[in-house]
């Protein structure tokens, strides 16, 4: 009770004095501009701020991937075949121009003939032709080579599809080597 008596007086002295204090400051709206002085401060600090790099940082993004480096979506070692459709077809007409994308591979790489794989990525309609076909991912970065295998494979005629619109496929080929 001692302790709430003397905490009222104190904040009944102590008001008055803020009440006038507020009342004579006037609230400024405007906004003043910064003095030169405090421009050059915030200049500094923001200069301060900001990280030395060395020259050959900003110039260059980073270092150049080797050629041939593997990287994107893995080639996986059989084909993915989805849709109704005779898929022991689809691997033996593949399998029977195996000779033709040899032949791109050796056309395309007359000197160096490296050993590769590719996935290559195409659907086929309900006639059994190729309606899109691309590289889904290759370890032989050789557009010749790989724009020859699309032109064989789109040419290709595979069995109906016998329900639904198309079939997908995902099929690995490898080039370069004997099989």
């Amino acid at each position: 009770m001692f302790v709430s008596a003397l905490l009222g007086g104190l904040l009944m002295s102590v008001f008055p004095l803020l009440l006038s204090f507020a009342c004579t400051t006037e609230p400024s709206t405007e906004i003043q501009p910064p003095t030169p002085e405090k421009e050059v401060a915030v200049r500094k600090k923001t200069e301060m701020a900001k990280p030395k790099l060395p020259a050959s940082i900003g110039s260059k993004v980073g270092p150049k991937p080797a050629l041939g480096k593997i990287g994107g979506i893995p080639i996986l070692p059989t084909p993915s075949i989805l849709g109704d459709i005779d898929n022991e077809g689809v691997i033996e007409t593949i399998k029977s121009k195996h000779a033709a994308f040899q032949a791109c591979h050796d056309k395309e790489l007359k000197k160096k003939k490296p050993y590769g794989k590719m996935s290559v990525y195409f659907t086929i309609d309900k006639q059994g032709a190729v309606t899109k076909a691309r590289i889904r991912s290759t370890t032989l970065r050789h557009k010749g080579t790989e724009d020859c295998v699309i032109d064989v494979l789109s040419s290709l005629r595979f069995p109906k599809v016998s329900e639904g619109d198309k079939a997908v496929i995902i099929y690995p080929i490898t080039l370069g080597a004997k099989l």
